[in-house]
């Protein structure tokens, strides 16, 4: 009697073994996380980035980065989230160092900000670019935590959910701050800036 060997449907394999096997040396089990979650990554990592370049760089980043800390990973979330947070991140950093670079920040989403800060008949008075650099003025002034949130939801359109992955912050903590942040931001443009926007 002869016995041949079947090698196992890795599209069957669930995500905790796939990841055993990678961490044991496999490297078809790492291609199978990859292509099992590249297109739900893709899908967050373009809605900060555009350039086909700078997507591939940030997933590329993202499955490197959890190769890296896979060993470190204690599973009280799905693989799926946990990926998803990362690719948050590395697009985040990779979103802010481009802004950077071309000298602006989100001002496609400034309109949103209008009504952010409480004083949208002075705003709609300046200048896109000018809007820009006062609101940036203003979040600076902001306790980290507070520009961050707002930053994220505001001027890099993140959901709430998808700031709670990647903070790992409940929906309701997000909810909270994002309220904090708002009515403390109006509070800094009015004490810092209210008199040059009305001239």
């Amino acid at each position: 009697m002869t016995t041949t060997n079947v090698k196992p449907d890795i599209s069957k394999i669930s995500d905790e073994t796939l990841a055993d096997m990678a961490l044991a040396g496999s490297q078809a089990a790492y291609t199978a996380i990859v292509q099992r979650h590249e297109r739900m990554l893709r899908a967050v990592v373009t809605r900060y980035l555009k350039e086909e370049e700078e997507i591939q760089e940030a997933l590329q980043d993202t499955f490197v980065r959890m190769y890296q800390a896979l060993p470190g990973f204690r599973w009280e979330c799905k693989l799926s989230s946990w990926l998803c947070r990362i690719a948050i991140s590395v697009a985040i950093n990779r979103y802010k160092s481009t802004k950077k670079r071309r000298g602006d920040m989100g001002i496609d989403a400034i309109p949103e900000a209008y009504h952010l800060v409480g004083i949208p008949e002075a705003l709609e008075r300046i200048g896109r670019k000018e809007i820009s650099l006062w609101l940036e003025k203003a979040l600076s002034l902001l306790s980290g935590q507070d520009a961050s949130v707002l930053t994220a939801y505001y001027l890099q359109e993140l959901s709430v959910d998808e700031i709670c992955q990647a903070t790992g912050l409940t929906e309701s903590n997000v909810k909270t701050r994002l309220l904090r942040a708002r009515r403390r931001l109006k509070k800094v443009v009015e004490q810092n800036f209210q008199q040059q926007l009305m001239n």
